[in-house]
């Protein structure tokens, strides 16, 4: 196991190209389009700086009580080179506010990957941890007999790693060493949780371990 970095900011993650912008604006409510008879989230607003959505930021379709409009809501900040992302992120409550949260991984080609937790609750990011490669799979999470929830995700470059749900502190990460096949990491891709095959009492996963990166 090795340790991991913990970064604790993004800032402004732009790498000096010029941006485009899809915006939403305040997300326009002119449309039903749940025929509940109020109106929901559209997608029509003002391109710029004005507090519009641009095409780097993460939405959600949020929904208070049944009987109010769905809203399209910011999840963290507007994320740019290599913070973009291929993850499918994946909702799990890991503060345990009563929420569903949202974790997934970021990071292109062979840029450093992050994986980042967003409140369910408020849009904030919780935590973001950084990884050695891009981590393009998405999350898998266990409740622990501790009470805790374990984050397992994989990525580029031999990462795959456990971390902590509520903090995103690394519990374990994987030695590359005992999987490589040739002389530089292949990828982990999206684990599943199996039963117990070696009887230590912990459920074990089962990771596709493959890909030529450099190919």
């Amino acid at each position: 196991m090795s340790d991991a970095t913990m970064d604790a900011d993004v800032g402004d993650a732009s790498d000096g190209g010029d941006e485009t912008d899809a915006s939403i604006g305040d997300a326009a409510t002119d449309g039903n389009v749940d025929e509940d008879g109020g109106d929901d989230a559209g997608t029509e607003g003002d391109a710029g700086d004005d507090g519009g959505i641009g095409l780097g930021d993460c939405l959600f379709l949020h929904r208070d009580l049944p009987d109010e409009p769905a809203r399209f809501l910011p999840i963290g900040p507007e994320v740019t080179g290599p913070l973009l992302a291929s993850s499918s992120p994946r909702a799990f409550d890991v503060d345990r506010d009563g929420c569903v949260d949202f974790v997934f991984g970021t990071g292109m080609e062979f840029d450093s990957g992050r994986v980042s937790a967003v409140s369910g609750a408020s849009g904030e990011r919780l935590w973001m941890t950084t990884t050695v490669g891009e981590v393009f799979g998405s999350p898998v999470f266990r409740e622990l007999p501790s009470g805790r929830t374990q984050v397992v995700i994989g990525g580029r470059e031999g990462t795959l790693v456990s971390l902590e749900g509520e903090t995103g502190d690394p519990m374990w990460i994987a030695d590359v060493e005992e999987f490589e096949v040739r002389d530089f990491p292949f990828n982990f891709y999206s684990a599943q949780w199996i039963e117990d095959v070696n009887d230590d009492g912990a459920a074990d996963l089962l990771v596709v371990y493959g890909g030529d990166a450099l190919a």
